[in-house]
């Protein structure tokens, strides 16, 4: 436990914790051109689980009510840096109740129990923000005493892809369905990706959710796997601005987008 002062504290999460910190994430949203609600409905912190071997969740509660104000978490797991396999830290889901945005400031707190409850573990700390998330931008990209280093590394991008029309072969095939030869693929190539996890098997995925594309003399050139996590994570439209509260409206589920 780490007491902030009288009215707050920080506290390792529980399992029984989860509704509270449904409610932090139910509170905002990220404003963009198409703004977004991210939940992890039903169970936040079994959801949190899932992305991992082991996840260490602070919450940030009101001494006098029990009410979460806040939460901000550690998923282990173990992935390949720089082509070793190796334990990763990936901080994840900080977020606090807007009527608490600039009334507390726990930040060098919880990134002091955090690295204090994962010390054995030795990790490679990483983070992914949205674009549009300017505040945590701000917060963690600015150098501050008492704080880690925050690096930036690069910008990736999420592209929406149809699901419609046909392609020319081209002497390839297109394949579903997980094999042995399809494993030792991934053996070979997964530790050549920084990040990419220990095997392909993340939580959840089935034989049937591979897909791979093999060249005219059977050589298997390139995989993927379709993973819908939307039991236990989501991301939520909440509104449109913009050129896209105009597309919003157009039938683009003719054009073969879910």
């Amino acid at each position: 436990m780490n007491g902030l002062n009288k009215n707050w504290e920080l506290v390792i999460a529980k399992p029984e914790d989860s509704e509270g910190i449904q409610k932090v994430f139910d509170d905002g949203e990220f404003k963009g051109g198409i703004s977004v609600k991210y939940k992890r409905t039903p169970d936040p912190y079994q959801s949190y689980q899932n992305d991992g071997e082991r996840i260490i969740m602070l919450i940030l509660k009101d001494t006098a009510t029990g009410e979460i104000l806040g939460c901000g978490g550690l998923v282990i797991r173990k992935e390949n840096v720089n082509g070793i396999l190796q334990n990763t830290g990936y901080l994840t889901g900080l977020k606090i109740l807007q009527s608490h945005w600039k009334r507390v400031n726990c930040i060098k707190q919880a990134y002091r129990m955090i690295g204090e409850q994962s010390a054995e573990l030795n990790p490679f700390y990483y983070t992914t923000i949205l674009q549009s998330n300017e505040p945590a931008i701000k917060m963690l990209e600015k150098r501050r005493k008492g704080m880690p280093p925050y690096i930036y590394l690069g910008q990736y991008t999420v592209f929406c892809l149809g699901s419609g029309g046909k392609q020319k072969s081209g002497g390839f095939s297109f394949n579903r369905g997980h094999t042995d030869e399809l494993s030792a693929f991934y053996k070979e190539h997964l530790p050549k990706y920084n990040l990419s996890p220990q095997n392909e098997w993340l939580y959840g995925l089935k034989k049937d959710d591979f897909y791979y594309l093999r060249s005219s003399d059977g050589k298997i050139l390139a995989s993927c796997a379709v993973w819908n996590q939307q039991s236990y994570k989501q991301y939520v439209i909440s509104g449109y601005g913009g050129m896209y509260k105009a597309f919003s409206h157009l039938p683009i589920r003719l054009a073969g987008f879910l």
